[in-house]
Parts: C-alpha cells; sequence; structure tokens
C-alpha cells in the first residue's frame, strides 16, 4: 500500500496555496499576468521556505495551455503530464562542474512539447567557478524557448557576474500565525482537531519550517487517538510528543529574571527537546525586548512591565550565545541550556 507523508500530499499546486509568502507570490503572480517572465529567475530563501513549490509552480504556469495568475488551471494536457518532459530539475550541489552547464547549453536549444523548456537548478550556489563561468554565456543570450529557475540558500556565494543576470525573488521564514492557521487547517483535512496553541507550538518545534512542522504533526496524528491515549487529552500527546511543555519555556524565563536558578533547572530535568526549548528561550526573551521598545506592557502571559530592561537585554545575549553552541552540535544542547539559565541568573 502506498502512502503519501503529509508534507507531499498537501504540497501547494497554486501559488494562492502557498503559506508565508505574500511578495513573492504576488510578484510572480504579477510576472504570469502580464506574460513578463524574464529568462532567468533566482529564488532565495532559508531551508523549507518554499522554494522548490514556487519553482514547480511557476514552471507548471508556464506551460500551462491556460495559465491563470493564481497558478496552473491543472486540467489541460501540460498540466496532467505526470512527469513532465519540458521540466528538468537538477541538483548542482552533486552535479557541480562544467560538464552539467555544457549538457544545459546544449539541450536548452532543443524545441519544447509546449511552450517552455524549464530547468530547475536547485543550490546553484554549489557549482564550480569555472561552471559559473561557463554559464553566463547561456543566461547571457538564453533561447527564446528556454527558462531557467535557479534556487539557493547562500545567494551570497554566487558570483555579481550571475546574480546581475538573473531577476531575484526572496522568501522569508513563514510567520508563525500565517503557519498556525495553516496547519489547523491541514490538521481539519486530516480529521484531527488541533487547537491553537498546539499548533503555535508545532511552529516552534519546526523553528516556522512547514516542513517539519507537518512531520511533527503526521507524528502527532499517529500518537494520539480521536485526540485522547490513555487518558490524556490532546494537549498531554503534543508534550509527549514534541518532547518538552508549551508552558516550560515561559516558565524558565519568568525563573531566570527572577533570579531562581533552582526552579529554571528544574524545568529543564523534565524535558526531551533541549534544541526547541532554548530556540523558545530565546524567541521568548527576543519577543520581551521588542515588547520593551514598543513600551507595552503585556506579552503573551508576562507582565513585562515587572522586569527591567537591562536584565531581559542580558538574558538575551546570554541565552543567543549559547543557542549558537547547542546548534553547532559541539556540547550537548542541555549543558549549553544549564550554562545559559547559570550565566543569566547569576
Amino acid at each position: 500500500m502506498s502512502y503519501q507523508t503529509l508534507a507531499i500530499k498537501h504540497r501547494p499546486t497554486r501559488f494562492s496555496q502557498v503559506i508565508g509568502q505574500p511578495v513573492a507570490v504576488k510578484t510572480l503572480s504579477g510576472m504570469i499576468a502580464k506574460q513578463r517572465v524574464p529568462p532567468t529567475v533566482l529564488i532565495s530563501g532559508p531551508r523549507s521556505s518554499g522554494k522548490t513549490t514556487l519553482s514547480r509552480i511557476l514552471a507548471r504556469t508556464i506551460n500551462c495551455q491556460h495559465p491563470t495568475p493564481k497558478g496552473p488551471c491543472g486540467q489541460c494536457n501540460s498540466c496532467v503530464e505526470e512527469h513532465h518532459p519540458d521540466i528538468e530539475e537538477l541538483n548542482a550541489s552533486s552535479d557541480r562542474g562544467i560538464d552539467m552547464v555544457r549538457r544545459l547549453s546544449r539541450v536548452s536549444r532543443l524545441a519544447p512539447k509546449y511552450h517552455k523548456r524549464v530547468f530547475l537548478i536547485e543550490e546553484v550556489h554549489a557549482t564550480t567557478p569555472q561552471a559559473h563561468q561557463a554559464f553566463l554565456l547561456t543566461l547571457e543570450e538564453p533561447p527564446p524557448t528556454c527558462q531557467f529557475v535557479l534556487l539557493t540558500t547562500d545567494p551570497q556565494k554566487l558570483p555579481d557576474t550571475v546574480l546581475a543576470r538573473c531577476s531575484r525573488i526572496t522568501l522569508q521564514t513563514p510567520s508563525v500565525s500565517s503557519m498556525t492557521q495553516w496547519l489547523i487547517k491541514i490538521a481539519a483535512k486530516e480529521n484531527f482537531k488541533l487547537s491553537q496553541d498546539n499548533a503555535t507550538q508545532l511552529c516552534q518545534v519546526s523553528d516556522q519550517h512547514p516542513r517539519e512542522a507537518l512531520a511533527l504533526l503526521e507524528q502527532l496524528i499517529c500518537y494520539a487517538d480521536d485526540g485522547v491515549l490513555e487518558g490524556k487529552t490532546i494537549d498531554d500527546c503534543v508534550t509527549k510528543v514534541l518532547g518538552g511543555s508549551y508552558n516550560t519555556n515561559n516558565a524558565i524565563i519568568k525563573a531566570v529574571l527572577t533570579g531562581d536558578i533552582v526552579s529554571a533547572i528544574g524545568y529543564v530535568i523534565g524535558v526531551d527537546n533541549h534544541v526547541w526549548l532554548i530556540n523558545s528561550c530565546v524567541d521568548m526573551l527576543d519577543g520581551l525586548c521588542t515588547t520593551k521598545l514598543k513600551k507595552e506592557r503585556r506579552w503573551r502571559n508576562f507582565d513585562v512591565g515587572k522586569y527591567k530592561t537591562a536584565k531581559i537585554v542580558h538574558c538575551l545575549k546570554v541565552f543567543v550565545k549559547w543557542q549558537a553552541k547547542a546548534m553547532s552540535f559541539t556540547i550537548p544542547a542541555k549543558t549549553c541550556l544549564n550554562l545559559a539559565i547559570y550565566e543569566a541568573t547569576l
């Protein structure tokens, strides 16, 4: 029996279905509506922000026989092609030499079956300097029936000569609010009730990466049974699956800000996912600093006015320092979290 993961099952097929990228979606939709798609488009952004998804939608729309600003029609001969003959996906991290560029130059001149031959090149920054130089002529004078879509997480690694020949689309990490509503809708389609708090917790644990959030949601659906498991509520299931309580980071930060080191360390002991916890603590402290700057008193369930700005900023600096060490995996995340608490509290 074949099974599709939630990430594949609910992958957007139209621009209007992409979450958290309003500027990129509007720009690409405008290119289609005004028939002004540049020969080379560079889509950059953090991992799991939707680069590949947007590039595939763009490629399908370009070759659609009845395209709309919202994306491909989904019904024409081009749209129903399972393995589209005019769309080729390459990964420059594994095929990064000058031979790939030479092959692209040859293939790009072949006549397409539909409208254009579209090449999606993942991690284009990984190509060799020689390949970049060889690629310049193709980018400078691309065949009229050819379209290049370059994807990268590190656009700064591309030479200026390549960047100057691209129309750049920059993606951002989706906001918590947009991801929360999206996760609730996905869960509803899977006949699983997900609360606002639980969806927010999934966003935080996944570091606002949609693909990872869907993987956690899938795990949660498998773990829970109609929202109840062995007498536990859905909130208990979320806590068990994610390895930490939604309110644990709040409690730790309150203890740190009041100098209660014993309580802060005590909360850490009951958590399994320490990477998520230190990331959540940094997010919490950053939110408190922003609230202070806005001269507001409350943020989430915090009475921000009770704490001094200097103390919050100091704690944020300390936690960010130890977060970097935890994410490098040179020191266990639990140790980094404990040391962050010691340094920020003492």
